[in-house]
């Protein structure tokens, strides 16, 4: 606690000592504690502690606070500590903040040399204060609990002087503002992940009475619950409430990791992490020389926070091929994982890929070929191709008698022409027809005629 100086009645003669003694090289040092915070009707306990008195002794120590009525003693001892109890009865004192002062003297004879002065400021309560335990140790400051296991609740009341009996100390435990019942031992509970309120009212006594009997029944309150503690208090009697909220998280029990662990030199390195658990998560990577050990106390510096889901990559670019150890840490306030992850980085021998030396040739094989066939083609039909020229000139070759047919007339002289040969057909066709006539006659005389007659058949 912080030590102070005040002012008292003691103040103006202390004052005029340090103006007529010479100052101290090094002055002694005077520390004060106290087992508080107290409460009222219960001893509570001072210590004084001088260091480097510079003297021998025999040493005075003189205990003052300020109540009302105060608190006085003078204790001489060969030893440069004291320790005092004090007791602020309800009857005569009100709970409220005090302060302890001391003064430490060097005893020379009839002379006493002040040495070093002190004060602290403490409190006395009316009721008792405790704290709550889970699983026989203080709940860490960030009120996180594992909800994958059973919890024993138990509660240590602050009584350093051992005033009450332990045997005689009843518990009344609530959870989320549901009454849990009156036990004398610890209570188990699994928490649920998510917050919870967890309430402990206890009474203790330093006599052998009976504390009142509350059953278990989710309709009792709190407050009905200090109501009714608060009329059986009394000097031998106190009670006090303990409270605590409690966020619960399932711990962390694998972290998977996908991506390729084995890669080319100038890939990225590409990895995929997954956990379980409840979060939110904190996570961190580093990249260490193959052959690392895990030694357990490794943690993240700045840590990043994932929310909602536990998911993040492990993106990196290893100038130099090699074997590498990435270790991930992960945690979630409850648990931690620490997952060594190695990596191997390996090179890759240039050289000429085949398609670029098969594709050109059998591109110009190709072509080749083309050629070749382009030109056999051209060839055959070049040969079997037969060209037939076309004369025109019909006056060469038509019949010297039609020749004067091709010449060229008009209309009206090609009429013409067509008449006078239509009539000259004519009488040509008359003139066949004669002389067929007279050598059917005359063939008639020598063999009888011979002819078609009608009625006949031959």
């Amino acid at each position: 606690m912080a030590v102070s100086f005040p002012w008292t009645r003691f103040g103006l003669w202390w004052a005029l000592y340090l103006l007529a003694t010479p100052v101290r090289a090094d002055p002694p040092t005077l520390t004060l504690r106290c087992a508080g915070p107290g409460t009222l009707d219960v001893p509570i306990e001072f210590w004084a502690h001088l260091s480097d008195p510079g003297t021998p002794g025999p040493y005075i120590f003189r205990w003052e606070d300020d109540a009302s009525p105060a608190h006085w003693n003078e204790v001489s001892t060969d030893q440069p500590m004291n320790r005092q109890t004090f007791v602020y009865a309800s009857r005569v004192y009100k709970a409220r903040p005090l302060r302890m002062t001391v003064l430490a003297f060097a005893e020379e004879g009839f002379y006493r040399e002040p040495l070093a002065r002190a004060s602290l400021d403490f409190e006395v309560n009316e009721g008792l204060s405790g704290s709550i335990r889970f699983n026989g140790s203080v709940i860490p400051p960030t009120g996180l609990l594992a909800s994958d296991y059973v919890n024993a609740l138990s509660l240590q009341i602050h009584d350093p002087a051992t005033y009450f009996r332990p045997n005689l100390t009843t518990y009344y435990w609530f959870i989320n503002g549901t009454f849990y019942g009156q036990m004398r031992h610890n209570f188990t509970y699994r928490f649920p992940p998510g917050h919870t309120y967890v309430e402990a009212t206890f009474i203790a006594t330093h006599v052998n009475k009976p504390p009142p009997v509350m059953s278990a029944n989710a309709t009792v309150s709190t407050q009905q619950l200090h109501q009714s503690l608060k009329s059986h208090q009394s000097p031998v009697v106190k009670f006090g409430v303990s409270r605590q909220v409690i966020e619960s998280r399932r711990s962390l029990s694998a972290l998977k990791v996908k991506g390729p662990t084995w890669f080319r030199h100038g890939e990225l390195l590409n990895l995929i992490l997954e956990c379980d658990g409840s979060g939110p998560w904190q996570y961190c990577w580093s990249i260490k020389n193959s052959g690392y050990n895990v030694t357990g106390n490794e943690t993240c510096v700045d840590p990043q926070t994932l929310t909602p889901h536990c998911k993040f990559p492990a993106v990196w670019y290893f100038r130099q091929s090699g074997t590498y150890d990435i270790l991930f840490i992960l945690s979630n306030g409850v648990s931690r994982i620490r997952r060594l992850v190695h990596v191997n980085v390996y090179d890759v021998h240039k050289q000429m890929p085949v398609s670029f030396v098969v594709v050109p040739i059998c591109s110009i094989l190709a072509a080749s070929v083309a050629c070749v066939a382009g030109i056999f083609a051209f060839v055959t039909v070049r040969r079997n191709l037969s060209v037939e020229i076309a004369d025109f000139d019909f006056s060469q070759t038509v019949n010297p008698a039609l020749a004067e047919d091709l010449e060229y007339k008009t209309f009206w002289e090609r009429l013409k022409d067509s008449l006078i040969h239509s009539f000259s057909n004519t009488s040509d066709v008359f003139s066949s027809i004669s002389s067929a006539s007279s050598r059917s006659m005359s063939g008639g005389g020598s063999g009888g005629a011979v002819g078609i007659h009608y009625g006949s058949m031959t």
